[in-house]
């Protein structure tokens, strides 16, 4: 799956796994390196390079049609993971996160991939409140939401 459309239902479908509390996927062959479907993979492991990862507790979301959103938190609540994707391959979307009942944001980092082959790259943090924070999302698009809250 070389074109964004794969990558994003890659991404998809393991959201969607994740909620219904699978640990594990894989992919018959190995996804192409640098492949929109190999990025899917790594916006849940690894998508920093660094061993940024999806958390081990899965949260409810919504999000509107055209877009998804997965979220984690790790055992002691203060990290939180999000991907996020935006399916039209025209039109960002300005996705608004809610962080009721999580604590106060504390730091933010954003990581985006449209289908470039370097993957994941540094973004600009969206408009940041207390309890919630307004993301740009571009289109065709995975952006990693990378959180801490205190």
């Amino acid at each position: 799956m070389k074109h964004m459309s794969g990558g994003l239902a890659q991404a998809e479908a393991l959201g969607r796994f994740g909620q219904q509390g699978l640990t594990s996927a894989f992919f018959w062959q190995y996804p192409a390196e640098n492949s929109p479907t190999f990025w899917a993979f790594r916006a849940y492991r690894d998508f920093d390079g660094k061993g940024g990862r999806f958390q081990d507790n899965g949260l409810s979301t919504t999000a509107p049609e055209g877009t998804s959103l997965f979220a984690s938190r790790d055992a002691s609540g203060k990290k939180l993971t999000a991907v996020l994707l935006n399916f039209d391959p025209e039109q960002p979307a300005q996705a608004q996160l809610e962080f009721k009942g999580c604590g106060s944001l504390n730091t933010v980092r954003v990581l985006g991939y449209s289908g470039a082959p370097g993957g994941f790259t540094e973004q600009a943090t969206g408009k940041k409140a207390e309890q919630a924070l307004s993301q740009r999302l571009p289109p065709y698009s995975i952006t990693v939401l990378d959180l801490t809250v205190k």
